[in-house]
């Protein structure tokens, strides 16, 4: 449904939609173009805190620090005024915990092909992310070691080469 209308051939009944949306390990979420939140599932309730009837129709402003709001509403905008998707590792907040997520957004057309909002899927990428700073550290550590030692270093292959 993202970025077309939807196509009604190979139509999978709402009611397994919402099965399959609501199971997946993955934050889904679908705003109008005012940013008002339409839809949120099961996973996005429990990272932000609240049912779906405390978010729906509220909009980011609404749930985020101010900046936060700003920042995912910019992404909206673009997202609708250039017809694409964008993907990104962007800052969220959750209760008062700072995460990084892997957000993917692509507007939406109804089936008239008029601009109807933007959905957006996203996970959790914080123990990635801390993971990798702590590997450029690491690898830092050891250039700097490596680099600085008075004796010759060097590295053979199983084969004495």
């Amino acid at each position: 449904m993202s970025g077309r209308s939807p196509s009604h051939t190979n139509r999978l009944p709402d009611w397994l939609v919402h099965v399959v949306v609501d199971d997946l390990p993955l934050n889904i979420i679908l705003k109008d173009v005012d940013g008002r939140f339409l839809y949120v599932n099961h996973e996005t309730c429990e990272l932000i805190g609240q049912s779906a009837e405390q978010i729906l129709g509220k909009t980011d402003f609404d749930l985020f620090p101010r900046d936060l709001a700003q920042n995912y509403r910019d992404d909206d905008h673009q997202v609708m005024r250039q017809g694409q998707p964008m993907t990104q590792v962007e800052p969220n907040l959750a209760g008062k915990v700072d995460r990084s997520v892997l957000v993917r957004k692509s507007p939406v057309l109804d089936p008239d092909g008029k601009l109807f909002g933007v959905i957006a899927a996203f996970s959790d990428v914080t123990a990635h992310e801390v993971a990798q700073a702590d590997f450029e550290q690491e690898k830092f550590l050891f250039h700097t070691l490596l680099d600085h030692l008075p004796d010759f270093i060097y590295f053979k292959d199983r084969d004495s080469r």
